[in-house]
């Protein structure tokens, strides 16, 4: 038990290093787009592209979730299809992620529909913002080709100017993985 919960705990460390990482890249990034004026490039499709996250239910334990991102030619609709039910917040995050990577890649997506999936076995609702930055990494990941590690799991919100807020319930996270 000992060993799972040093496993955990690593997983944990991981996370918030990423989130550290991601976020001082996501301000240089964010400096270079506000340069720049007109998107670059319009998007209407980018490969189908997940990435891990730990979350908290609605009644208090952690589980992980899965998110995959599917980018597709329509009318610019931002829509969030979820195996458990997800939260207003929730479903916040994944606007403001779409939003963050416009800026960040300078990229018009009026004619394109991003489709967030989310899977969570083991919940029955899942809600709030940590899940922000998770989503962020996944739609730029997506629509810049770049491979996400599946290895590693990542948590926090994701604010409007693209840096990563806060990390909660990760007491709950912890536990529920053990």
């Amino acid at each position: 038990m000992d060993r799972k919960l040093a496993f955990i705990s690593a997983l944990l460390i991981i996370s918030l290093a990423s989130n550290i990482f991601l976020s001082g890249y996501i301000i240089i990034e964010h400096e270079r787009a506000i340069r720049t004026s007109a998107p670059t490039q319009k998007v209407v499709s980018a490969p189908e592209t997940t990435i891990k996250a730990p979350a908290v239910t609605d009644d208090g334990e952690g589980v992980i979730i899965e998110i995959s991102v599917e980018i597709r030619e329509g009318d610019g609709q931002i829509l969030v299809n979820t195996e458990p039910l997800m939260g207003v917040t929730f479903q916040e995050s994944a606007r403001t992620a779409v939003q963050v990577t416009i800026t960040l890649l300078n990229v018009d997506l009026s004619d394109a529909d991003v489709i967030f999936t989310v899977i969570a076995t083991d919940a029955t609702v899942v809600d709030g913002p940590s899940a922000g930055a998770a989503m962020t990494t996944v739609v730029y990941s997506a629509i810049a080709e770049m491979a996400i590690d599946q290895s590693v799991m990542m948590t926090g919100t994701i604010e409007a100017d693209g840096l990563i807020g806060k990390v909660g319930g990760i007491m709950e996270i912890r536990e529920g993985l053990l």
